[in-house]
């Protein structure tokens, strides 16, 4: 195996997830990695936010392993909680805002989350669940126990990223529950990043991209997480 082909599989294949955008940002500091609205964010930026969060979890108690949810609409704020939620070793769980209190309690009894980012607007589903068990944790939202930006800022962007085998646990994604209950699809690190690989170099042949800038890689984040993102190379 060449030196370059080693470089290519240790950085797609032996590590976490999270190192893709440590790498775009010390390649391509200062690209657009998200369109957000009016709002473009580099990846310096991005990288950068996304260790405070890190950081942030880990001071809240979230440890390598642990479940961190995430129920709310698209929007940068949370692409950067995914990516601390990954750096900081934890486990990125997903499901769709569009849930209601109904539907909520079987989902959480299943992946039991430490922390839950969410809206404003889902706290009255969520608030119904304080009651009773299994509830969500520390609730981060405006409206919340601690609002997004506060719990950021009790992060540090020096944060070192956790450093997790390529076959644990990076994201579980739940089902639209269409056929029955919703169901939590687990994948490893190196399940999304062999996907990225894959659409890396798709992107490669259709747009004679590089194929190591992930300024264009991180597009796969709008299969692996059901997100859509807009992307500068």
């Amino acid at each position: 195996m060449t030196s370059l082909a080693q470089k290519i599989y240790h950085i797609f294949l032996c590590m976490g997830f999270s190192a893709n955008l440590e790498n775009t940002a010390s390649y391509f500091p200062d690209h657009c990695g998200v369109m957000d609205g009016g709002r473009r964010i580099t990846f310096r930026q991005f990288n950068t936010e996304s260790s405070q969060i890190a950081a942030a979890l880990v001071a809240a108690g979230v440890q390598p392993g642990d479940h961190a949810a995430l129920c709310a609409p698209n929007s940068y704020e949370w692409l950067a909680f995914y990516f601390g939620v990954l750096k900081a070793g934890a486990v990125a769980v997903t499901f769709s805002h569009m849930l209601t209190a109904a539907e909520l309690p079987q989902i959480l009894s299943d992946c039991q989350p430490k922390v839950l980012f969410t809206v404003d607007e889902k706290l009255d589903a969520f608030g119904s669940l304080k009651s009773r068990r299994p509830c969500p944790g520390r609730v981060i939202s405006d409206g919340g126990d601690i609002s997004f930006p506060n719990f950021i800022a009790k992060g540090r962007s020096g944060f070192n990223t956790i450093d997790r085998d390529r076959n644990d646990t990076a994201a579980i994604l739940y089902t639209g529950g269409t056929t029955g209950t919703p169901k939590g699809a687990m994948l490893s690190h190196q399940n999304i990043q062999t996907s990225s690989m894959v659409i890396a170099c798709k992107i490669q042949a259709l747009y004679s991209t590089f194929f190591l800038d992930f300024a264009s890689t991180i597009i796969i984040l709008s299969y692996t997480t059901q997100k859509t993102i807009q992307n500068s190379p």
